[in-house]
């Protein structure tokens, strides 16, 4: 809408995706290790970032600027619809490069950049937790208050203190009688609050999973038998694999191909906490 001002329920909506996005996001770009990268000027973040945001980026030798790492778009393919030809794209940076003389690094066989499936789950949690604030805000004032214009600063103070968390609410003595001041209407408001929190730990867990943190359900873990354990831990490390062996793949054509000793792997533990133990805004296109 044109000229719509900008209120605080836009701003909490913003806050909550964002931070959701963010935390995701960080999880997911701390899950491999690189080795070998610290004479070659490139950064592991400057990896994960290229094939979160985009699901591929590519490694080639720059005559000026040594082995370079950066997100890429084909032109031209072959007979099996394989670019022949890869532009890569950086800050104040264009360079077209021979796919012979070049490896392309893939977030996984399909190329689908890790974004798309994060914000997926994002916008899952977002509505969750954006549900579960306008629920508490309702309980604390379960009903819709109606109210002349001249009663209506007296009407926005008792709201204001009931948001502000007062223990008492002072007033106008000429305002003691509610029923004169406004009407008020039920909203029918409920407590299930905690219905929703476990409702946003299913999507969470779905979201880890996915991304090939080991979460094992872990709200649930009392009740898991060892089959099912299991189950769970075979569908996670295929997860894993789903994006560990596109790395390892791409690693060991740009080894071979530039000479150089990278490699890549899973970390053991995720920072911020065991790897297995983890509870928990549109990217920039170049």
């Amino acid at each position: 809408m044109k000229n719509k001002k900008v209120t605080e329920t836009d701003i909490d909506n913003l806050i909550t995706e964002s931070f959701l996005y963010k935390r995701l996001k960080l999880l997911a770009l701390n899950k491999y290790k690189y080795t070998g990268l610290d004479e070659l000027n490139i950064q592991e973040r400057h990896i994960e970032n290229y094939l979160f945001n985009y699901g591929k980026c590519l490694w080639f030798e720059d005559k000026e600027l040594g082995l370079m790492c950066l997100p890429c778009q084909g032109i031209g393919v072959n007979v099996y619809n394989d670019p022949t030809r890869w532009v890569a794209t950086g800050f104040n940076y264009r360079e077209e490069v021979d796919a012979t003389k070049s490896v392309l690094m893939e977030n996984n066989k399909l190329r689908v950049p890790t974004y798309d499936a994060v914000m997926y789950f994002v916008r899952q949690m977002y509505e969750v937790i954006r549900a579960r604030d306008v629920n508490i805000k309702t309980l604390k004032l379960p009903f819709v208050l109606a109210t002349d214009e001249k009663q209506l600063l007296t009407v926005r103070k008792i709201l204001n203190e009931v948001n502000e968390n007062s223990y008492a609410i002072v007033t106008d003595k000429n305002a003691i009688n509610l029923d004169e001041v406004m009407k008020v209407l039920p909203t029918g408001a409920k407590p299930f609050t905690a219905e929703l929190t476990d409702v946003y730990h299913d999507i969470l867990n779905e979201c880890l999973t996915y991304l090939g943190i080991n979460n094992a359900n872990t709200d649930k873990r009392e009740r898991l038998i060892t089959d099912e354990a299991n189950a769970n831990n075979q569908f996670i490390e295929s997860c894993d694999n789903m994006f560990l062996e596109s790395r390892q793949r791409a690693v060991d054509d740009i080894n071979k191909m530039f000479g150089t000793s990278i490699s890549v792997e899973l970390r053991t533990t995720l920072e911020g906490g065991d790897g297995g133990e983890i509870k928990p805004i549109q990217e920039p296109t170049t």
